[in-house]
């Protein structure tokens, strides 16, 4: 899976001359970061906040609003200069919708170009269970969204569990949802309702919520963790999301940690992930039991006091930690955000988990490193990395002969 900022970002990494088109995407993610990072902004305040030249911030301001990604706002007085009216990403005359496909449920919720979330018009629905049930829902419920709202759609990002090929569109591996595999969602959705779509997976979309609105904001090296369903990592380095050839880097939680271990659902067996996620500790706690228990009751359970499964969250968080160590140990990041619950049961027991990865990893790498426990919901981190990767996906497109697409793997 190609990041979404990777040609972008590629260009850094040579010094040949860049072509037209390159620099025109570069100078308007420069302006476009600007507005997310500090919201309404006068041409004069960008060109300062850019370093780029007051011809070249108004052209580009003149294509965003040429392509409904910015909106005019009240008159500023700036800290120098004259008093000028205020730019900011479209949140009333443009949004775009996320979709997030889970095993069970799925969500699609509209947002602006500013990446917030308009949490009163979300639909959460089950998950069909078929490849033309899911396109026929989600086609339905925009359309009656689009038909009922004044505001201009600009596209649909679309994050899933599974493995993508990101040149063909094409998703590769989604073991809980079999019948996504082989299909192109973001295609078909395209051509369901006449606007860009995008894919992109679980973590990257983790990536780029950290990234573009999180914690990670300006950071170049960090790591996102998320341990709620299997285990996942996306990983951050020199500024670029590390994908690898087929872009199906990340697999940390199919690392081999007991060799006779639970078979896990890619077909080995003791991944780290049938021993330190949130399913692996349910799963563990349901055996023992008899019978079946909820995370959210098996939680409850836990913070009243009931210590019957102390060894069980102990061995998860010291798996945890040798998974966290081994993150610091290859990608030296300055931060690791982890995204889970089972270590928020028990008081103490994150905490605990950063000591035993300090403990592991090496030293010099893991005193440059600061482990972070998520606060958000990891399901709402995906709805606003989605709306992300569509935002960067029309940002190429404006760069690309105002509005024509012609660019593989932007997210």
């Amino acid at each position: 899976m190609a990041s979404p900022s990777s040609q972008a970002s590629s260009s850094l990494d040579s010094p040949a001359k860049a072509e037209p088109s390159l620099l025109r995407r570069l100078n308007e993610e420069k302006v476009i970061s600007a507005l997310r990072g500090e919201g309404a902004l006068t041409r004069a305040e960008i060109v300062r906040r850019t370093g780029l030249s007051h011809p070249t911030v108004s052209k580009i301001v003149g294509e965003l609003f040429e392509a409904s990604m910015v909106e005019e706002g009240e008159l500023k007085q700036p800290d120098l200069g004259r008093p000028g009216k205020t730019i900011a990403l479209a949140n009333r005359e443009s949004r775009v919708f996320s979709l997030v496909i889970g095993a069970h449920r799925c969500s699609l919720i509209s947002s602006g170009l500013d990446g917030v979330l308009q949490q009163g018009e979300i639909e959460v629905f089950s998950t069909p269970n078929t490849y033309a049930g899911l396109l026929k829902k989600v086609t339905g419920i925009l359309k009656d969204q689009i038909s009922n709202n004044s505001a201009r759609v600009l596209g649909l990002g679309i994050c899933l569990p599974g493995l993508l090929d990101a040149e063909n569109e094409t998703v590769l591996l989604s073991p809980n949802l079999l019948w996504l595999e082989g299909k192109q969602v973001g295609l078909d959705l395209e051509k369901n309702l006449g606007f860009p779509a995008v894919l992109v997976p679980a973590m990257a979309a983790h990536y780029l919520f950290e990234s573009r609105h999180g914690r990670a904001r300006g950071m170049e090296d960090f790591v996102v963790v998320n341990y709620a369903g299997g285990l996942g990592i996306a990983a951050c380095n020199g500024g670029r999301l590390v994908d690898g050839r087929g872009g199906l880097a990340g697999e940390l939680g199919h690392v081999t940690v007991d060799a006779e271990g639970e078979l896990c659902g890619c077909g080995n067996r003791g991944c780290l992930e049938t021993i330190a996620s949130d399913r692996a500790v349910l799963n563990a706690v349901s055996q023992r039991m008899g019978n079946s228990v909820t995370l959210p009751e098996l939680i409850e359970r836990v913070r009243s006091g009931d210590r019957e499964f102390d060894d069980i969250f102990e061995r998860a968080g010291r798996y945890l930690a040798i998974g966290l160590a081994a993150a610091v140990n290859i990608f030296n990041p300055q931060a690791i955000f982890i995204y889970g619950k089972f270590l928020g049961a028990k008081e103490g027991l994150f905490e605990r988990v950063v000591e035993w990865t300090h403990e592991r990893a090496l030293s010099l790498p893991s005193s440059q490193c600061e482990i972070f426990q998520a606060q958000r919901d990891p399901h709402e981190c995906q709805q606003i990395g989605a709306a992300a990767a569509i935002i960067e996906k029309l940002t190429q497109s404006v760069s690309n002969q105002r509005g024509v697409i012609n660019e593989k793997g932007a997210a």
